[in-house]
């Protein structure tokens, strides 16, 4: 697993599509009632980008430059769809005092989570080290530390019933959906039309 993250690139039509993707098998018995066992404890999601235009090392204008490069080398550094890799997304990234557990005076180790509406789910990319609050009161870096995966291990146990707050960035630890990228170059120094394609990974 990398912790390297997507870069961003100046062409991007703001399109976006967020789809959250579960796994329940179904089974119908011949009276028509069904048995349903949800297999996954957490969504996946699939993320599609879509780029109005890309550019290359020899476009020219006010522009950046090698756009088209970075994408591919970033593709191939990690080989397509088998490694994973980070992605900040342009809403939801940021949390402030979200509750991720309760103290029992024993446990050490808590997994940070990020809430929606009826609903909560682990916090897996971490990049800028979040601030760790115990009843309200910053927790000093040299007594805690929080890994890229977003678990949070304190030297001391929090005491019984205290309430855990983080305040920080996340993002999304995702893969390429594919092996392969299309590129089509339409203009002189200018690549578009391109969608990138990518799903969450579960750990």
């Amino acid at each position: 697993m990398s912790n390297y993250v997507f870069p961003s690139f100046q062409g991007w039509s703001w399109e976006k599509t967020i789809t959250p993707v579960w796994n329940t098998q179904t089974y119908e018995s011949e009276s028509g009632i069904e048995t349903r066992i949800q297999k996954w404890k957490y969504p996946r999601y699939k993320i599609s980008l879509t780029y109005n235009f890309l550019t290359d090392n020899t476009t020219k204008g006010l522009l950046d430059k090698g756009d088209i490069e970075r994408l591919q080398g970033f593709f191939n550094a990690v080989g397509g769809s088998f490694d994973d890799f980070l992605y900040l997304d342009d809403t939801e990234n940021y949390v402030e005092n979200q509750a991720f557990g309760i103290g029992n005076g024993q446990e050490t180790v808590f997994q940070l989570v990020r809430n929606h509406p009826y609903w909560a789910e682990p916090v897996t990319g971490i990049v800028e080290i979040p601030q760790i609050f115990i009843d309200g009161v910053q927790v000093d870096t040299q007594e805690v530390s929080v890994d890229p995966y977003g678990v949070v291990t304190f030297k001391t146990p929090p005491p019984a019933n205290s309430s855990l707050t983080w305040t920080g960035n996340y993002y999304f630890r995702v893969r390429f959906d594919e092996d392969e990228i299309e590129l089509t170059r339409t203009w002189d120094g200018l690549w578009e039309s391109i969608e990138i394609s990518m799903k969450t990974v579960k750990l």
